[in-house]
């Protein structure tokens, strides 16, 4: 019997193969310098998004819906943050925070302040993108029907277990 993961992996080769253009082998997967380029990326389009401009008029915008299947890559590997679907603009008086009349967002992406209060702010997108970046750099699913949230089961004793698991 399969595990979850190997499931979700053949399921995610079945879907990326249909793309238009898509290589008749399936795309490889990416090796650790390209992930620490799309972590870079990431990083750096949240910190465009998050940084006013007074001079434009640009507010802080706050993404609230990070996690891996919005950050698109280009031709190049370079990382493009998408679904802006959900991105509210903090207003100067807000002092940090949006608050939601109801909670959107993904499962396991959610900061736990932004669940029980409702009130959104740079720091809940911050940990969407740390959640995103250990499922960049585990490979497991930010939430497993068995095991839960990936926060609670990121304890490596070793940094070698990981490595070896995608070598």
């Amino acid at each position: 019997m399969q595990d979850s993961k190997d499931v979700t992996r053949v399921t995610a080769q079945q879907r990326l193969s249909k793309l238009p253009g898509a290589p008749a082998g399936g795309f490889e997967p990416l090796s650790w310098l390209e992930r620490l380029a799309v972590a870079v990326d990431v990083v750096a389009g949240l910190l465009y998004l998050h940084a006013p401009d007074p001079y434009t008029h640009k507010p802080t915008i706050l993404h609230c819906d990070m996690k891996p299947s919005n950050i698109l890559l280009d031709q190049d590997k370079r990382a493009r943050l998408a679904d802006m679907g959900l991105a509210r603009a903090q207003h100067p008086a807000a002092a940090h925070l949006t608050a939601a009349s109801s909670i959107a967002g993904t499962n396991g992406y959610l900061d736990g302040y932004y669940l029980t209060t409702g009130r959104f702010d740079e720091i809940a997108d911050a940990y969407a993108v740390g959640v995103t970046l250990l499922v960049l750099l585990s490979g497991s699913a930010a939430v497993d029907p068995v095991q839960g949230h990936i926060i609670g089961r990121c304890d490596l004793d070793d940094v070698s277990e990981v490595a070896n698991e995608w070598a």
